[in-house]
């Protein structure tokens, strides 16, 4: 359940937000906070508000994963989006009373990503990768056209990648990937012919993780499509 509104003319409050002890309670408000900070982008809004005091666990971990800031009397994010360079990405933080980090390492990088988020950051030691993308595969996370097309009922689709906000690519390139960095995700056209052979979507590269297929498939099965006969 949330509640929200638009107060003022460039912000979003959130007053209620409450999750279901369920299996998914770790998931949904991640995904429903996801869902409030696009619609808010869209919107033109530059911040989003939540005042509710009552949060649970959950919903408080979801916020700070996604670059919330607790003040006072609420937790704050700003909204930006395309590509910012450093000052204007400073004078929107100082705008709302968040003081802007200094850049000095990768971990300082991919934080800075997170708050700004989905805006981007326009720095040159943030590497973008291509990555192709079967079309069976892309359905699954973010490909909501392919996988809207689907028979109701015969689908198959994974709605529970689908509404995570966390995924895990397997590769055994040789080539050095490393984070934080964006990753284009490129559908092609796939064995059954449906992939649209574009780009549809970008992530946050967060993590590389290297180890033997086993030991990276008992970590990170949960946040992928593939099963141990495709790793």
């Amino acid at each position: 359940l949330l509640c929200c509104h638009q107060s003022g003319e460039s912000q979003t409050e959130i007053t209620l937000l409450r999750i279901a002890d369920t299996s998914m309670a770790a998931t949904l408000p991640r995904n429903e906070l996801m869902e409030a900070i696009i619609t808010t982008a869209k919107s033109g809004l530059g911040c989003i508000r939540i005042s509710d005091p009552r949060l649970s666990t959950e919903v408080l971990a979801a916020l700070e994963e996604l670059g919330f800031t607790s003040t006072n009397d609420c937790w704050l994010k700003p909204v930006l989006t395309g590509f910012q360079n450093r000052t204007a990405i400073a004078a929107a933080l100082e705008s709302y009373g968040l003081l802007p980090q200094p850049l000095e390492t990768r971990e300082d990088i991919d934080s800075l990503g997170t708050i700004i988020w989905p805006g981007k950051l326009d720095c040159d030691s943030t590497t973008c990768y291509l990555v192709p993308i079967d079309a069976c595969w892309a359905e699954h996370f973010f490909d909501t056209d392919l996988a809207d097309s689907r028979l109701p009922g015969l689908s198959g689709i994974r709605e529970d990648l689908h509404l995570g906000v966390e995924g895990v690519y397997y590769s055994a390139t040789k080539i050095g990937i490393c984070a934080p960095g964006h990753i284009l995700w490129y559908v092609s056209k796939g064995r059954e012919g449906v992939g649209s052979m574009q780009v549809k979507a970008m992530s946050r590269l967060r993590e590389v993780a290297t180890g033997t297929p086993k030991t990276l498939f008992r970590r990170f099965n949960r946040l992928g499509v593939y099963g141990w006969k495709d790793v």
